[in-house]
């Protein structure tokens, strides 16, 4: 009949609807109760309509007093609520998805303290209803709002790897799909998660091609470069210089700054800095945390340039612009963030990296990437033309000593 495919409540349709009329009517009530047999307002009122075959009606009646369902005590909440969503399997699919936006935002921002509970009630509609539609998207967005309003910021961190996906599922037009980025985006930054946070925002600002950045989208576009230099996780840059939003910007002094982390190196930064004093202190940047992000970048760059060679402590010193007797802490901490893969020397005072990974990758890269496949191949192909030759003479040798000992056999004995 609908996209709501879980049953809460054992009974016939009309039945339960008129115990959910019943329960709103005694809340209406309190602290007085309703005697037996005494029939409320609102059931007299249901019953008529369903006799009528109002269904449309008896369903709005229903979300309409939901905020009495707030007078249950704690162990009743979600009962009563579920009664309540149980009823929602009897509406048409045409009715459903603004009735369950009525229903979630009526949830959502009410005043009510408990938000555990409300998320729960919230947490069963989302698993009720059938996983490919926008109810779905609906229900997300109360529950956002509850984390948001109730500072339940944990109850959401399961759901975020699988969240891109879902939003996919769900087929919601691409306005909406941003919607839920920047709801997600702003919920997790109010929790102070912004390594998670970040993400979202990411996702949006891929969401745009060149001529459909608009202003909105430039000023993500700002918050993202002012986020991903301020995370101290954030240690990619080329996936946000990649969106078109963020190439919107190529004018703004904040554009330049952020793409010295994404190619350039300390002492860019600190020339930089000199020059735009005000910028630095109009965005608020940590100048601290910016070092040691572009210390840990730049000896990163310095992995790509000289791999497999010793690098003197000397030479790396003055990269970082740091004591020489740090560089061994440093090189630890480079490795710790996976940037790349080491062997000190303490004796020699060197550092040789085997790996590093590439902060960009430029036409530069694809270009040597494109040589070193090509010079593997040649030698690949060398090595297949000698093992065909050997493989060759073994054959001619071995077929001379098999012809050889032939011969010797059949030769008669004087």
């Amino acid at each position: 009949m609908n996209s709501v495919n879980t049953v809460f409540i054992e009974g016939e349709a009309e039945q339960q609807v008129v115990e959910l009329s019943t329960l709103l009517d005694q809340y209406s009530k309190l602290p007085e109760v309703l005697q037996e047999g005494q029939e409320g307002e609102l059931t007299t009122e249901i019953k008529k309509l369903i006799q009528e075959n109002n269904w449309n009606v008896v369903f709005d009646k229903l979300v309409e007093n939901t905020q009495l369902l707030f007078k249950s005590e704690d162990s009743q909440f979600e009962g009563s609520f579920n009664l309540l969503l149980s009823c929602f399997r009897l509406v048409e699919d045409d009715q459903l998805l603004a009735l369950v936006e009525k229903f979630t935002q009526l949830l959502a921002q009410s005043d009510d303290s408990r938000g555990y509970l409300k998320l729960k009630v919230l947490e069963n509609l989302y698993n009720s209803v059938e996983p490919k539609t926008e109810l779905r998207y609906v229900v997300l967005k109360a529950i956002l709002q509850v984390v948001k309003k109730h500072q339940l910021y944990n109850a959401i961190l399961a759901i975020l790897p699988n969240l891109k996906t879902w939003i996919k599922n769900w087929k919601v037009d691409t306005d909406k799909a941003r919607n839920m980025y920047i709801n997600i985006y702003d919920t997790l930054k109010s929790g102070e998660l912004s390594v998670q946070a970040y993400e979202f925002i990411l996702l949006y600002l891929s969401s745009f091609t060149k001529d459909q950045v608009n202003d909105q989208a430039k000023e993500y576009g700002q918050v993202a470069l002012k986020d991903a230099i301020s995370i101290p996780e954030v240690l990619n840059f080329e996936d946000l210089f990649l969106t078109a939003p963020v190439q919107a910007l190529s004018d703004l002094p904040l554009f330049n700054l952020a793409k010295i982390f994404l190619d350039q190196d300390l002492a860019q930064y600190l020339s930089f800095i000199d020059s735009n004093a005000n910028l630095a202190q109009e965005i608020g940047l940590n100048k601290e945390n910016d070092l040691h992000k572009l210390r840990l970048l730049t000896l990163t760059n310095l992995g790509t340039e000289r791999l497999s060679v010793p690098i003197p402590y000397s030479e790396i010193a003055a990269k970082l612009q740091i004591e020489a007797s740090e560089v061994e802490m440093w090189v630890i901490d480079v490795i710790r963030y996976g940037l790349i893969e080491a062997k000190i020397n303490q004796h020699d005072e060197t550092v040789t990296i085997s790996r590093a990974t590439h902060r960009s990758f430029t036409k530069d890269n694809w270009e040597n990437l494109d040589q070193a496949l090509t010079n593997w191949k040649d030698s690949l192909h060398q090595v297949i033309q000698i093992l065909k030759t050997s493989s060759n003479q073994f054959q001619q040798q071995a077929a001379a000593i098999k012809e050889s000992s032939a011969s010797t056999a059949t030769k008669p004995s004087q």
